[in-house]
């Protein structure tokens, strides 16, 4: 009871609101090796490309009904492994940590992101192997490329 407490005093006095909050998400379990990379972009994770100015975002939905970021990271180089340190965030959501890179073709490889949740106008920030990629999003509409 004494730990409900603080919890219940926090959400009353807006100390804490869980969706603004977001996610903190740790990756995959596995060992990241070096990369030397030439390209790092945000693509579409159904499609199998990159977006676009003007492009339609769908976002994904998380186990409690919430929004959540669903994009791909593609990259392209001279050493890709098989798991690579990935830095993203999608508004107050952040992943940090190893990520599983797939994909068969050598030249294009695909790292798979869902964290959250998010709103329906937001920025994705990515970075892997010194390379970073960025991406906005207004009212689900992609608004920016760098």
């Amino acid at each position: 009871m004494r730990a409900i407490l603080p919890i219940l005093f926090a959400l009353v006095a807006g100390g804490c609101d869980p969706i603004a909050a977001g996610g903190s998400f740790s990756g995959d379990k596995c060992a990241a090796g070096d990369a030397t990379l030439d390209t790092l972009t945000i693509g579409n994770a159904f499609r199998d490309l990159d977006y676009q100015v003007g492009d339609p975002w769908t976002p994904g939905e998380g186990d409690q009904g919430l929004s959540m970021s669903q994009f791909a990271l593609y990259l392209t180089g001279s050493a890709i492994p098989d798991c690579v340190q990935v830095h993203a965030r999608a508004e107050n959501a952040v992943l940090d940590g190893p990520k599983t890179v797939g994909g068969q073709n050598a030249a294009r490889r695909k790292i798979d992101v869902f964290i959250g949740p998010v709103d329906d106008s937001y920025a994705i920030d990515a970075s892997v192997a010194g390379l970073a990629a960025h991406l906005e999003i207004s009212h689900n509409v992609v608004s920016v490329v760098r």
